[in-house]
């Protein structure tokens, strides 16, 4: 495995955190239908504007190897909803169509992968909903098919069938200088292209029934960070407890390869022997979240997150990845103006 040094992190400016973006889950508010007497945690007050303030600690793990714990203090929260329009924190969107129970939204928001690239961001000041699509990908490397072919024929030399696996494989000389440099290339963050955020515009599905709700999303990259595409499926649970309120969502979350080489890739170009490059394909990655706040009055209540992210193998793989899981804790009090 290639050794990977950071010499500094660099500052994501903080101008991101000013970007819209859009939350899957609590898209589901905008639900013109759900009067706001309902005991459903979703129901929110059309055409008002929310503002809090979420104080406490809390962290996101890092997979990038040889870096910090992204530190998570402040939370700051806006939220709109309106008949068509909706804007949450780090989403944004424009309802199409509505029932009680089906939704389509235009949605917009923001990538969250370039979080682990820099020391402060866009990731200190928010936490991903986890709202993500479900595809299927197998690794099959390593497994042989012999696809229908004849067993080999018959070797009296060696008194058995002869397969591939009883031949060698032919490789190239490699000299000495070259495969230490393969083996002790140090890799400087630095040197390899800035990881920066970028905006995804989309559609999206929900499908509502009473506390439980379904979401499918098919994202694009329209800022020209890395023009790749996304899609994300998932689920979610949501109720009152006297003064709490309770989340639970779970979720599949798929990238093609656009988007995972440019934050996870290594470029021929950014290492000196182009053996040490590596290419990441479209990948799924899978999360699970849970959330809770108790109310102490009309502008006091407590929260507490927790969200835990398992990498697709890919991911895994690449020479800048030490972590297979990530996990973001936060909590704190919040108080609503």
């Amino acid at each position: 495995m290639n050794i990977i040094k950071f010499k500094s992190l660099k500052i994501q400016s903080l101008t991101a955190v000013l970007i819209p973006s859009l939350c899957l889950l609590l898209a589901s508010k905008v639900m013109g239908a759900t009067p706001c007497d309902s005991e459903l945690p979703e129901c929110v007050p059309i055409g008002k504007w929310d503002f809090s303030l979420s104080l406490g600690y809390g962290s996101r793990s890092n997979p990038v190897i040889s870096s910090d714990s992204v530190p998570i203090v402040l939370l700051p929260g806006v939220s709109y909803y309106g008949e068509r329009f909706f804007w949450d924190n780090d989403f944004m969107g424009y309802t199409l169509n509505d029932s009680p129970t089906h939704m389509f939204n235009i949605i917009g928001t923001i990538s969250y992968d370039q979080v682990f690239f820099n020391r402060w961001g866009v990731g200190n000041f928010f936490i991903e909903s986890g709202f993500s699509n479900s595809s299927i990908s197998g690794d099959f490397s390593g497994i042989s098919f012999n696809g229908g072919k004849d067993e080999p024929e018959y070797n009296a030399s060696v008194g058995r069938n002869l397969y591939e696996s009883d031949f060698p494989p032919l490789e190239s000389p490699v000299s000495a200088e070259e495969q230490a440099l393969r083996e002790a290339e140090v890799i400087d963050l630095d040197e390899l292209h800035d990881r920066d955020v970028s905006g995804l515009m989309g559609l999206e599905y929900l499908y509502i029934n009473g506390n439980w709700s379904v979401a499918l999303q098919l994202l694009q990259d329209v800022t020209s960070v890395n023009d790749g595409k996304q899609a994300r499926v998932s689920g979610g649970y949501g109720f009152l407890a006297g003064r709490s309120m309770w989340n639970f969502n779970a979720g599949v979350e798929w990238k093609d390869s656009k988007t995972l080489d440019y934050y996870y890739g290594i470029r021929e170009d950014e290492v000196e022997n182009p053996e040490n490059a590596y290419h990441v394909r479209g990948d799924a990655s899978y999360y699970v979240k849970a959330d809770w706040e108790y109310k102490f009055n009309d502008n006091w209540s407590w929260m507490a997150v927790i969200h835990q992210r398992w990498l697709g193998s890919d991911i895994q793989d690449s020479p800048l990845i030490e972590e297979s899981t990530v996990t973001t804790v936060f909590t704190g009090g919040v108080y609503h103006f």
